[in-house]
């Protein structure tokens, strides 16, 4: 890591364009927020762990020293914290939770054993379920001080995660008081937290008034490679003063790929006793997402292979991936006069706007959704059937391929052990190269997708979706659509 980061200022870094600058707001009561968000977020806002057997947990690593494969047979009563036990088990039960996916009967024996840890899964696996489970098994709830901090990248995935871990710990938060903040927009003057659970991005995080931050007692930082991407410096910068801060803290890191930099420096900040779980390169590709490409004359066609591929997509949503912001809207704009009804997500829209975009596409209201990077990570919503890579994504200088993004990207499909499809655009020598070298690195093969055969697309979609296994809920009822008004207002500080 750069000692030019000690220069910087604080900020939170929400895409590939640069900061957001946050919009102040009340904190109201939260209690009741997080009584009725615990009551409101639908079973499509939690990544359910797979049954998938094929699906990889890595090679545990326990103070350097490989472990014997980890016991499969465990189930969620093993786990839990026995003080806990029956409410815990009550919200993992409500989420569909049966059976410990591999990262989390691999991850959560760690975790319990005070000791940090750098863990690796891929996408869809279960991590946000793994260290939830491990943050509200570390809570004292006589204790009313912040004991946990969860810090991510971006607003939209630090709203998923504090909503996975609402409906989780819905019923210590109903009987026992439990209070967990989401913290993605700072305010001018900042109350004293009492919250046990924080949840936000960094900058917003520093801003907040915390009387003691030696009572924290464990530290996530999620989608690690990125918060501490030398690249984004100033989120690096705010994610390290966090974890000065909280001093007394285990240290707990997860994401779906490290490249060999990230995991250098992870072993310098993150200390001993410190336990890893390590995927092989070629296992960081999930075999369940089916990669295609579509090679195309020239830029100006993307557009025209875009309205041919949502003519013929009568299956589940989609995410079209862009690299600017400029792109983002130029692409929405265009697919929106054609008649096609897409949305779009970019760190250029004021922060309501980016939650209503991702809300409508969350509840359906919306097929397509024309995103930024700033969705590439962590957003599970189980739908999503197609990913297209209008831009493969890029780094200075001269088109370097970001490896780890393309693969966060296909990521947003394939999720909860369904099969998904990622088409990447290709139009000229260059972004024909970048996706050699993407294949190259980890291993695998893109076919080709003729345009004669975009009319068949969403044959192939439902061929791939049979051989699927369904997570049915358990018991009746339904549940009310995720991001209601009362529970995101009332719970944002």
């Amino acid at each position: 890591m750069s000692d030019s980061l000690a220069g910087k200022k604080w900020a939170d870094i929400e895409d590939d364009d640069g900061p957001i600058e946050p919009q102040p707001d009340p904190l109201v009561d939260v209690v009741a927020a997080e009584k009725v968000a615990a009551a409101s977020v639908s079973e499509s806002d939690v990544d359910l762990p797979p049954e998938n057997p094929n699906l990889q947990a890595g090679t545990i690593l326990v103070n350097e020293t490989e472990l014997a494969p980890v016991d499969l047979d465990k189930k969620f009563e093993d786990l839990v914290d026995k003080d806990k036990h029956d409410l815990l088990l009550r919200g993992l039960y409500s989420m569909q939770y049966n059976k410990p996916s591999k990262i989390q009967a691999s991850s959560l024996p760690l975790i319990f054993k005070k000791e940090n840890l750098i863990g690796q899964a891929q996408s869809g696996t279960g991590k946000t379920g793994a260290f939830g489970l491990g943050i509200l098994s570390s809570i004292n709830l006589e204790n009313k001080q912040p004991q946990a901090v969860c810090v991510c990248p971006t607003r939209e995935l630090a709203r998923q995660t504090y909503q996975v871990i609402i409906k989780m710990s819905q019923y210590l938060i109903l009987e026992k008081g439990l209070k967990v903040l989401l913290a993605i927009q700072r305010m001018e003057k900042p109350p004293v937290i009492d919250h046990q659970i924080i949840i936000g991005t960094p900058g917003t995080i520093l801003n907040l008034k915390v009387r003691n931050w030696k009572t924290v007692q464990m530290l996530v930082v999620d989608e690690a490679d990125e918060m501490l991407n030398e690249d984004k410096r100033e989120m690096a910068k705010q994610t390290l003063d966090i974890k000065k801060k909280c001093i007394k803290a285990q240290i707990i890191c997860f994401s779906a790929t490290y490249n060999d930099a990230v995991r250098a420096y992870l072993d310098k900040v993150v200390p001993q006793p410190r336990n890893k779980i390590e995927l092989k390169r070629e296992e960081v590709v999930l075999s369940q997402i089916k990669q295609f490409f579509i090679d195309l004359p020239n830029e100006a066609a993307k557009l025209a292979v875009l309205g041919e591929l949502y003519n013929h997509l009568d299956v589940g949503q989609s995410i079209i991936f862009v690299q600017t912001r400029k792109t983002c809207k130029e692409v929405a704009r265009k697919m929106r006069s054609e008649g096609y009804e897409v949305g779009e997500l970019h760190g250029e829209m004021e922060h309501n706007e980016r939650d209503n975009s991702l809300d409508s596409f969350r509840n359906k209201e919306l097929n397509a959704l024309v995103a930024t990077n700033v969705l590439a990570r962590g957003i599970d919503i189980p739908e999503v059937s197609l990913v297209v890579n209008y831009e493969l994504p890029v780094m200075p200088p001269r088109n370097t391929p970001d490896f780890a993004t393309y693969i966060h990207r296909i990521g947003r499909t394939g999720r909860w052990d369904k099969s998904g499809m990622a088409i990447n655009l290709l139009h000229d020598d260059a972004s024909r190269a970048v996706m050699a070298r993407i294949e190259k690195e980890y291993s695998f093969k893109c076919n080709e997708l003729q345009r004669s055969q975009i009319p068949k697309l969403g044959e192939m979609l439902r061929a791939l979706s049979r051989n699927d296994t369904v997570h049915k809920p358990l018991g009746s009822g339904s549940s009310s659509e995720s991001g209601s008004s009362s529970g995101e207002s009332s719970s944002t500080s």
